[in-house]
């Protein structure tokens, strides 16, 4: 779905085209790969409190997979309605291991 997205010129790869975005006002989430550091996250300077960050549980290089690319460590979502859907789905996953670890029951990958 990223890629896809990607290719309609609708998700953008990189700090420097994320920031574009941004000035364009056309930004609406970063995804942020799960073995990202801060310095990765702090190259988008203040935008990182100005829009929403997510984690994808997923490294840089299957990110980097799903645009098209070897590597990519963050994705900007241009479309608004790709960036409701996927904050609802992180939300709902979330919600969904938050509840599991309370309950003394961690969720297994896989499962």
């Amino acid at each position: 779905m990223i890629g896809i997205a990607r290719r309609a010129g609708r998700a953008v790869v990189g700090a420097e085209a994320i920031r574009s975005a941004s000035r364009k006002e056309v930004l609406h989430a970063v995804l942020v790969a799960s073995d990202v550091g801060m310095n990765a996250v702090g190259r988008l300077g203040t935008l990182a409190d100005e829009v929403r960050m997510i984690e994808v549980g997923a490294s840089r290089e299957a990110l980097g997979r799903a645009v098209g690319r070897s590597v990519a460590a963050l994705v900007g979502l241009t479309d608004r309605e790709l960036a409701a859907r996927v904050v609802a789905l992180v939300g709902a996953d979330a919600a969904s291991s938050s509840r599991n670890e309370r309950s003394g029951n961690p969720r297994r990958q896989g499962s």
